[in-house]
């Protein structure tokens, strides 16, 4: 380019403090004025013109600027991309703007500056020079190196962190899921009463543990923005079913009423994060048992706004426990914070639970609050969005192949939240319903009914009423001959030793204990319905409902030998068939001899881990038309970790420590799946 260049006078250039008349004066002052560094220089790169501020953020006078070349300006590999840049526009004519430019200043110090260039012509339109404005980014600059070397250090620091809590939980969950699941089965044997009492300490003291370890590593997902929501297809009533059951035992222990009810018109067919949602209902529920010394518990579910394609749900968790003063609501949600400290003292709580469950429920979309009257109880309430799902509305009840539309049912229940409920149900399945408070208007209720010819075939009586029970209210149904072939379902929200015992003594051919699923209700139902009158002389209970179900052939892999025990004595108990193998190759060498209905498999496992064997399991498939359904079962909970298993081919995913519960409802769930795919199995 610089043998290409023509030299031009410098008698353009107007030192700093040179004053010109007229418009030239005028010019000069408004160069002055715009802040950042102006310049003119020709072909050559020789200045010929600028204004204060270009002197200025070099550290030149005028005079000394005057004739420098900018090659003087800096070194020479900057000098060499400089040039390169100006024979771009001189080729072009396009200017060029955002130039960042290394300068050497007049007290050797070096800085960054930001240049736009444009060529210059004369009144023939032959190329002179160029010219530019020039701003001081330094600072900028190196604002913004810190910057990225600040964020590169927090993400290494935030991969570190992430490595060590995922390390750390698994580490933690593998003996705690042996300590809580040994525990169960040990307080499931005979025990005096010493024993009892130190089994249920250490049980108690697992769970607070384990429910702190949660609440942990879930703040940290939250706070690191590592928390992802799952979209999966969920069926609303048995998450919320679920989620009740969870706290059921504790309800019971306390005398509480627990009560669950979905508003008949909510679509129960849903995409999102059913296990986020059940954390939350689980918490809510757990701390209103906790608060609540006398009364009922209960949630609800209801549309608050319906769309095309997505709906948004309003949950409530209601109690009649202590409440919450009014100057302390606006604190409850924070983390580590009680309403007051003899709330912390007495019940104990870091106030983590609530904190992480209103930042999930605002990854929902949705918003939390509470309302509360110190001594009467409180309701928290929170909303969030769903999808609809194309599926159909799961179908739980798959034991009804009986058409019970028209059977009649009295619902005898003082209380009115647990008449409404019954009565959505049952009329859900087309049965005919009518509701009572007490047992007086049960027995003129059945009066009235056989005088018109037209008995009650089924009556669901709660135990607890005022005035008579449910058990002298069933003696007297019983000693009337006309209501003998009426079949009675005992209901109650605290189940006592003896109970079976005089259940039978009086004829009573269900008792259930609250809150009762929908499915349990109905297969109750079907059963009693459709037996036979000799086998009636046995209780339908929810442990005869369990036995009803197919009991399932399950390969369990698993390297831990308590763990081993642990799972397989866990399906044993509910009747399973159970196959041990300690590593995948095993597990894989296992499923070529002979076909299991179901494969439970550990991810860390030694010479073949679970991921590996579920991919080769498939591949296998593939040649065969075969699949057995793969569930893992892991100490392995982070983000991620469910998507890395289902990627390899796996249908399910359970993170330890495993809760009977969630293993049982997840067998029960696949269970129906399997029981179906076997009717059209070779």
């Amino acid at each position: 380019m610089e043998t290409e260049l023509i030299h031009t006078s410098l008698d353009r250039m107007v030192p700093v403090g040179v004053k010109r008349n007229g418009p030239e004066e005028k010019l000069q002052a408004i160069l002055e004025d715009i802040g950042d560094g102006y310049y003119e220089v020709d072909l050559e790169g020789f200045l010929t013109f600028f204004n204060g501020p270009f002197c200025r953020l070099l550290g030149y006078s005028g005079n000394e600027l005057k004739g420098m070349n900018l090659r003087e300006l800096s070194d020479d590999r900057n000098v060499r991309k400089g040039f390169k840049k100006l024979k771009k526009v001189y080729d072009t004519g396009v200017p060029a703007t955002g130039f960042v430019w290394e300068i050497k200043k007049k007290d050797s110090t070096k800085g960054l500056v930001e240049l736009s260039m444009s060529l210059m012509t004369d009144s023939k339109g032959r190329k002179t020079g160029f010219r530019g404005i020039a701003r001081d980014v330094t600072k900028r600059k190196q604002d913004e190196e810190a910057w990225k070397k600040a964020k590169k250090e927090a993400e290494a620091a935030n991969q570190a962190k992430s490595m060590f809590l995922a390390s750390m939980s698994h580490e933690i969950r593998t003996p705690m899921n042996g300590i809580i699941g040994m525990t169960d089965l040990a307080l499931g044997t005979t025990l005096n009463k010493e024993q009892r009492e130190y089994l249920t300490m250490v049980k108690t003291s697992a769970n607070s543990l384990l429910g702190l370890l949660n609440d942990i590593l879930d703040l940290a997902k939250i706070e690191s923005g590592k928390i992802e929501l799952e979209k999966i297809d969920f069926d609303l009533r048995t998450t919320l079913e679920h989620a009740t059951q969870t706290v059921m035992t504790r309800a019971t222990e306390a005398g509480l009423d627990l009560i669950c009810r979905i508003d008949p018109e909510v679509p129960t067919a849903l995409i999102g994060d059913p296990s986020r949602l059940r954390q939350i209902l689980v918490n809510l529920l757990g701390n209103a048992v906790k608060f609540t010394e006398k009364g009922r518990v209960a949630v609800e579910a209801r549309t608050e706004k319906e769309e095309d394609s997505s709906l948004l749900l309003h949950f409530s968790v209601s109690d009649t426990g202590i409440g919450i003063p009014s100057e302390k609501l606006d604190t409850i949600f924070e983390s580590f914070r009680q309403a007051d400290g003899s709330i912390s003292r007495n019940y104990q709580g870091t106030g983590l639970g609530l904190s992480i469950s209103k930042e999930l429920v605002g990854l929902m979309g949705g918003d939390m609050w509470v309302e509360s009257e110190l001594g009467k109880g409180s309701t928290f309430h929170f909303t969030a969005c769903y999808e609809l799902s194309k599926k159909d509305e799961t179908d739980t009840f798959t034991l009804n192949e009986q058409d019970l539309s028209g059977l009649r049912v009295l619902i005898v229940d003082n209380n009115a939240t647990s008449r409404l409920i019954f009565h959505e149900m049952v009329s859900s399945w087309g049965l005919q319903s009518t509701e009572v408070t007490d047992g007086k208007e049960a027995l003129a209720e059945l009066e009235k009914a056989y005088s018109a010819g037209k008995p009650y075939q089924l009556l669901i009586l709660d135990l607890e009423m005022p005035e008579s029970d449910g058990f002298e209210v069933a003696e007297r149904i019983r000693e009337d001959p006309r209501y003998s072939d009426s079949e009675i379902f005992l209901v109650t929200s605290l189940g006592m030793k003896g109970d079976a015992q005089r259940c039978k003594e009086i004829g009573i051919n269900g008792y259930f204990v609250k809150p009762l699923k929908e499915s349990e209700l109905l297969t109750g139902i079907i059963l009693v319905v459709g037996r036979p009158q000799a086998q009636k002389e046995s209780i339908i209970t929810r442990h005869t409902i369990e036995d009803a179900r197919r009991r399932l052939k399950i390969l369990l892999a698993e390297d831990n030998i308590i763990n081993q025990k642990l799972a397989a004595k866990m399906l044993e108990n509910r009747g399973h068939h159970v196959h041990i193998a300690s590593n995948g190759q095993e597990a894989i060498e296992a499923l070529i001899r002979e076909r299991y209905d179901l494969a439970l498999m550990d991810i860390q496992m030694p010479e073949m881990d679970g991921l590996e064997a579920t991919a080769r399991i498939r591949d296998r498939e593939k040649q065969e038309g075969s699949h057995i359904p793969i569930v893992a079962m892991t100490a392995h909970a982070m983000k991620g970790d469910r998507e890395k298993c289902l990627a390899a081919g796996m249908d399910d995913y359970l993170s330890k420590p495993i809760k009977a519960t969630d293993l049982y409802d997840m067998i029960d769930r696949w269970g129906e799946r399997i029981r179906h795919i076997s009717k059209t199995r070779p």
